[in-house]
């Protein structure tokens, strides 16, 4: 028994001295305004362009939040359910889905997907949205090379086909780590949601959003996710490094949507295919 209590004791004072270690880090952060964003609130006429758009998505979790979403927002309107099918073949309008590659594997997705949309898509499909796991991006992530791969992929398949619309968006991102898991940082049991990685991911978004500046080319789920309600960004500096995290208030976890943060994704997914979609 007394072992028990010598052991007892000895992982309570390991983990109160990586709290403090914690604390310490965490005090480096300095919480900032951020840039300015307003996310897009879906009209109307956005949410019935789902109606006659023939829309395909491919995604991994977070895009699964984006349709239960949608689901919500039609359900909010009393419009009918949009038709909403996981596959690689665009039949008719609504959102064909589907889950692109292996999560950790940002290459590998960007590979599937041009080959997806090579395959039958590109010509099916009125208007494609691509979008990368917050997973996909880490601090040791080359960021540029991923972005470069990105990019020219959607380039070319825009050239390939001129009458498909193709929407680029930012990666998503992370709650801000709590106390615990800065324990688990300072103990050697990193839980993947550092402030570097959420600085990694804002590097490669800013890459993201100086390409794709033309009307109906960008979703920027990133910002829309780390804007509150009240319109402030969850914006902070580490490191002289300015970063953003995903809103409390819309997180069911570090790294997913809960119902509200859901609809508001949903929205501005909806309004950003009703940009895209050509007229």
């Amino acid at each position: 028994m007394a072992r028990i209590w010598i052991a007892a004791a000895a992982a309570v004072a390991a983990v109160a001295l990586a709290a403090g270690v914690g604390i310490a880090v965490a005090a480096d952060v300095e919480d900032v305004a951020g840039e300015p964003f307003t996310p897009a609130e879906a009209s109307e006429a956005d949410v019935r362009a789902l109606e006659s758009t023939k829309v395909f998505f491919a995604h991994q979790s977070v895009g699964d939040d984006v349709l239960r979403g949608l689901a919500l927002v039609h359900e909010r309107e009393g419009l009918p359910q949009p038709a909403v099918a996981e596959g690689t073949s665009v039949a008719g309008p609504g959102v064909t889905h589907m889950h692109v590659g292996t999560n950790g594997d940002p290459m590998g997705k960007i590979e599937e997907f041009d080959s997806v949309v090579r395959s039958g898509v590109g010509d099916d499909a009125d208007v494609v949205v691509f979008k990368l796991c917050y997973v996909d991006l880490w601090a040791s992530t080359d960021t540029r090379k991923v972005f470069a791969a990105y990019r020219d992929t959607l380039r070319s398949l825009q050239e390939a086909y001129p009458d498909t619309a193709f929407v680029a968006t930012t990666e998503p991102l992370t709650t801000r780590r709590s106390w615990k898991g800065w324990v688990k940082k300072a103990i050697g049991r990193d839980d993947g949601l550092a402030n570097q990685h959420n600085i990694a991911r804002e590097q490669y978004n800013q890459l993201v959003r100086a390409e794709f500046t033309e009307p109906g080319e960008l979703w920027d789920i990133a910002a829309m996710q780390s804007t509150t309600p009240s319109g402030d960004r969850v914006a902070a500096v580490e490191d002289g490094q300015t970063f953003y995290s995903l809103y409390d208030g819309y997180a069911r976890d570090p790294g997913h949507l809960n119902e509200e943060g859901s609809v508001v994704a949903a929205e501005s997914f909806l309004a950003a295919v009703s940009a895209a979609t050509p007229r």
